[in-house]
């Protein structure tokens, strides 16, 4: 029992953080080489990398596609059904806040003024979390994050959103903490 305790909350986290540094080193490399390299035959259909705040921990990590367990495990996941960076609307990235990898652990600590910065093989998108924005803790089943203001009446009615989302604590919860930012370039 105490070995699996340490394998999930550990070793999961060390192999996740190797795997996807090694996706993003994949991914870097096949951008510098311009847009006919983002073919999404990578594992999970990993088609951008995120630069994470320095106040949520300043991680590098690979987007892929999908937000299932599996998909997670490889970094951020992109919610399928929501708009892809460059498309308008809402990008919807999940990510895990402890185990495989942790690239949301601290995202408590995201600040207005904090910037995410996504590459995908033909442009960077950069989103600013606004003035007056909060993590906000909402049922699993709150599908509003999903819309184009993430649920969040204080978003511009129009313009291109970052939705953040991951699990409300550090153990299980069905709740999950949400936040968005906008698109400034």
């Amino acid at each position: 029992m105490v070995g699996w305790l340490v394998w999930e909350l550990v070793g999961t986290t060390v192999v996740a953080q190797h795997r996807q540094e090694g996706l993003v080193a994949d991914l870097t490399e096949r951008f510098d080489r311009g847009p006919a390299a983002g073919d999404r035959s990578l594992p999970h259909g990993a088609f951008a990398v995120a630069r994470l705040p320095d106040s949520i921990g300043g991680d590098t990590v690979p987007v892929v596609e999908g937000d299932d367990d599996d998909a997670l495990a490889w970094g951020l996941g992109h919610v399928t059904d929501t708009e892809l960076p460059g498309e308008g609307g809402n990008v919807v990235l999940g990510g895990h806040r402890i185990t495989h990898g942790e690239p949301l652990r601290d995202l408590t600590e995201i600040r207005p003024g904090d910037q995410i910065v996504l590459r995908t093989a033909t442009e960077r998108y950069t989103y600013e979390v606004p003035e007056g924005a909060t993590v906000r803790r909402v049922p699993f089943t709150d599908a509003s994050v999903l819309d184009d203001r993430a649920g969040d009446p204080g978003l511009p009615r129009r313009g291109e959103l970052l939705t953040l989302v991951t699990c409300a604590e550090l153990f299980h919860t069905d709740d999950r903490l949400v936040v968005s930012a906008v698109r400034v370039r």
